[in-house]
């Protein structure tokens, strides 16, 4: 009575095991093609895709191994196949709005660096955003005519580098800036008063050291500065000094 149970239906149980292993392995192979000829994704979204099929290809048939009527064969047979098929290779077109969700992502952080940065005026803010959103668009401009992987992260990689390099001054660099160009201006005015024959040296000292009194103002000034904007202006009253 046994025996016939196991056998009961037209196809016996080894018979049915083998059907649905045999369509597993023709949705594996069917899906691990589908995964290699995508030319929009890497490698390394090839290789995980494929462990993905393959883990659920392993996963139906040990599924399959332990049925013990036909029936439970099948279906799961079956669900390893439907399993395998959901294995969802990226479009070029999901390759692609990946890559521009990368560049946003970018260009949302530098946007606010720059909106966070106290040192600087709105119109310096406003100029550096618009770098940094033109630097975005044309990374997406380039990412929208890439069809192959390489293509797509190339694109998005100098995207992602070009609106990074859009540099936000910082303070210390316009103080930087502010003290060189007094240092200049003295240097220059102290050439001149030397150079100077029609002058007296207790002259030209006494209008060197007016010189550097005036920039040792200007330094002072533009060291208690506290946005870029103070900081060049104190320089450049420095300069005119």
């Amino acid at each position: 009575m046994t025996g016939v149970q196991t056998c009961a239906l037209p196809i016996c149980l080894d018979k049915a095991k083998e059907a649905a292993n045999q369509a597993i392995d023709q949705a594996l192979d069917t899906k691990t093609k589908e995964i290699n000829n995508a030319e929009n994704i890497d490698q390394t979204t090839k290789d995980k895709l494929i462990k993905a099929a393959t883990d659920a290809a392993n996963t139906a048939k040990d599924a399959i191994e332990k049925s013990t009527t036909n029936d439970e064969a099948t279906k799961a047979g079956q669900a390893g196949v439907d399993a395998i098929t959901n294995v969802k290779v990226p479009s070029v077109t999901d390759s692609q709005n990946a890559a521009k969700e990368a560049i946003d992502d970018a260009l949302n952080a530098k946007t606010k660096e720059i909106n966070d940065a106290n040192n600087i005026d709105q119109t310096t803010k406003d100029q550096l955003i618009k770098e940094a959103t033109d630097a975005a668009n044309n990374a997406k401009e380039a990412i929208d005519k890439a069809t192959t992987a390489d293509a797509i992260k190339t694109a998005q990689d100098e995207g992602t580098t070009n609106i990074n390099n859009v540099t936000v001054p910082s303070l210390e660099d316009a103080k930087k800036a502010a003290n060189k160009a007094v240092d200049e201006a003295l240097t220059a005015q102290t050439e001149v008063i030397n150079k100077a024959d029609n002058l007296s040296d207790a002259e030209k000292k006494d209008l060197i050291d007016k010189a550097t009194a005036e920039a040792n103002k200007a330094k002072e000034n533009i060291e208690t500065a506290t946005t870029n904007n103070e900081a060049a202006q104190a320089g450049q009253a420095g300069v005119d000094a």
